[in-house]
């Protein structure tokens, strides 16, 4: 999925309406927020001219919230010179509850640091933001966060019973409850990366 190509750069991210599968949004890293009417045959700019450069992540909660993450600084793999290739730092995180048509920077998100990624889980709807700066967790439909442990996170998936894989630091962890930093155990048979991402099976949800 190359999504659209006038303006925005590469595309990190991709949602499909939960309420309509005709109306796809996506984010480029260069700025910019896109949503498609017509299952991604036409695209068009919600937030052209925002503050918002690097859309790395998105996320629709329950009741049809939509919010996105900023900031792909950090992710980048660095050239053996030492000079890091571009990436723009993250000014946090962004939220609509009209459908797209207007967003609003979520109090304190600046703090978050890079934001890689938002995920909800299937159990109970609670929504998990991982930056470079911590996981983050919100009950409230994102309207509010809440520190869950610190790191760099940059991957963070949910299996459809609820269960957690994150990329964290240079390596992946198991959780079984992702509110609970405790419960966060280091995978120890996945050699150490710094750049992992997850993805787990639908049809067998104990197999990534």
């Amino acid at each position: 999925f190359r999504g659209p190509d006038n303006v925005g750069g590469r595309s990190r991210c991709l949602l499909i309406d939960k309420d309509n599968n005709n109306t796809l949004y996506t984010g480029g890293v260069s700025g910019a927020l896109f949503k498609s009417t017509n299952q991604g045959g036409s695209w068009y700019p919600l937030t052209l001219g925002y503050d918002n450069f690097g859309v790395m992540c998105i996320a629709q909660a329950n009741d049809g919230s939509l919010m996105y993450g900023t900031g792909e600084a950090g992710l980048l793999l660095t050239p053996i010179n030492g000079t890091e290739q571009s990436g723009f730092q993250g000014m946090g995180m962004f939220r609509s509850t009209d459908g797209g048509e207007t967003f609003e920077l979520v109090p304190t998100s600046q703090t978050f640091g890079n934001i890689y990624v938002l995920a909800k889980d299937p159990r109970n709807g609670n929504l998990f933001a991982g930056s470079s700066n911590g996981i983050r967790s919100s009950t409230d439909n994102g309207a509010t966060w809440t520190l869950v442990r610190g790191g760099s996170c940059s991957d963070f998936k949910f299996n459809k019973d609820g269960k957690a894989l994150a990329s964290i630091g240079n390596s992946v962890w198991s959780v079984t409850d992702p509110t609970d930093m405790n419960s966060y155990v280091q995978v120890a048979d996945i050699p150490s990366s710094n750049r992992s991402a997850i993805t787990w099976y639908k049809s067998e949800p104990d197999y990534a």
